[in-house]
């Protein structure tokens, strides 16, 4: 008598994906605490030309004036954070920092003194500067084409709508914030494509880790390997 046994497929998803489901989960929950105590909205932005506030460029993406405000960002920075996150870890936290740095030091020095500016949407800049650009600092034919055609998928999905954000309308909208995110951005992707290190046969991964990536697929196992992901 045979007996015939099922194994089970489990589906792990890589910890960094996680990481812009955080920061998005925070931003809600920030949220909910500035709708209960309203003064947290100036206390944690970025007030321009006040260094005491400098430290809030840490703190402003995560608080937004309004549930308008804040649904308007999550989508954009939910879906682009992902993408950016395929990328590892260490390359999503420096999309984010760069980009986090240099919009809010560009509202700090650009916008009009005591003006305080809070919202994600330098990052959601940030994080498409880094997608659209990728491909041109990408090293091999593969990632090129790839980031390539991110590229022309995000430009397709958001670009008119980053077009018009870097305008100045006189608006409550801080063009400033986008700006300056959207050169972060720019900034993390010539970063990455010139420190990234490209896998040959010298440096490729030990044959133990490549067999834990086999799909079954040759053609797919072989894209894998390719692929320059931290």
């Amino acid at each position: 008598m045979s007996s015939q046994q099922t194994r089970g497929v489990t589906l792990t998803i890589p910890a960094h994906y996680f990481a812009p489901i955080v920061m998005l989960a925070l931003m809600w929950i920030m949220r909910v605490i500035s709708t209960v105590a309203p003064s947290t909205v100036h206390a944690l932005g970025v007030r321009a030309w006040s260094p005491s506030s400098l430290w809030a460029i840490a703190t402003s993406p995560f608080v937004h004036v309004s549930w308008f405000h804040l649904f308007s960002n999550s989508v954009p920075f939910l879906i682009l954070g992902l993408i950016v996150a395929f990328d590892g870890a260490k390359r999503f936290a420096t999309v984010t920092v760069l980009s986090a740095l240099a919009g809010g030091l560009g509202v700090f020095f650009v916008n009009r003194p005591g003006t305080v500016t809070v919202g994600a949407s330098g990052l959601v800049f940030g994080y498409f500067g880094y997608l659209v650009l990728r491909g041109l600092f990408a090293r091999g034919m593969l990632r090129k084409v790839i980031y390539i055609a991110v590229a022309v998928f995000v430009t397709g999905l958001y670009g008119v709508s980053m077009v018009i954000g870097l305008i100045p309308r006189g608006t409550s909208m801080s063009w400033q914030g986008h700006l300056f995110g959207l050169i972060g951005g720019c900034v993390a992707a010539w970063l990455v494509g010139s420190t990234g290190k490209q896998i040959t046969p010298q440096n490729a991964r030990p044959s133990n880790q490549t067999e834990s990536q086999q799909t079954g697929d040759p053609e797919l196992d072989r894209l894998l390997r390719d692929l320059d992901i931290d």
